[in-house]
């Protein structure tokens, strides 16, 4: 049987301890984290059930993050009750796709009450979109390719390197040959005239 699960858990934060610091206090992160949370239980409402929202400041060298708990919920179900707990339904609701959509819209709403406080996505430490499992064994996948088709194409400008290096000696050695017989014959030349 098919479990759902109940709830989620989403962390959110601002830089880390190395970008964290003298732009952003804890009053002004505390600001935007709830600005932010206002935003997603705007957003989602009607889908997900955000019963848990707390802002930590607790991490020693760590930097304030907001912890958001939540149950996703679909309305309108034909089998059961009329609404359960569901991921699906929760995201269809919302007009989103997937997993990974639900964390973009949650980091933009994070970016858009950062930028409205002077706070920049540089700082933020994160510009990546999140990928779900599949997507990122693909793009490991491809990451990989992509590095052995490059090791590969270095392997063979090395090659021509040489190659190149083989033929200008050659060339060279042709020259200087060139260049002996064109005096020899210009020598032997000059004595005929005589």
């Amino acid at each position: 049987m098919n479990v759902p699960k109940p709830c989620y858990e989403y962390v959110l934060q601002i830089g880390n301890r190395d970008t964290f610091g003298g732009e952003l206090d804890n009053g002004k992160a505390e600001e935007i984290f709830r600005e932010t949370a206002d935003s997603i239980r705007s957003k989602t409402e009607g889908a997900i059930e955000w019963f848990q929202i707390a802002v930590h400041f607790d991490e020693k060298d760590g930097t304030p993050h907001m912890h958001m708990a939540g149950i996703p919920y679909a309305t309108g179900c034909k089998r059961g009750l009329s609404t359960q707990v569901s991921m699906g339904g929760a995201l269809k609701a919302l007009g989103l796709e997937r997993l990974p959509d639900l964390q973009n819209l949650m980091m933009s709403e994070l970016e858009k009450a950062a930028a409205a406080h002077g706070i920049e996505r540089r700082l933020m430490d994160c510009d990546r979109k999140h990928l779900d499992v599949t997507e990122y064994q693909q793009a490991m996948r491809d990451y990989n390719e992509l590095t052995d088709r490059i090791e590969q194409k270095r392997s063979r400008v090395a090659e021509l390197d040489r190659d190149i290096k083989g033929k200008e000696r050659t060339v060279a050695r042709l020259d200087r040959s060139i260049e002996t017989k064109t005096k020899r014959l210009a020598s032997e030349l000059d004595g005929r005239f005589y």
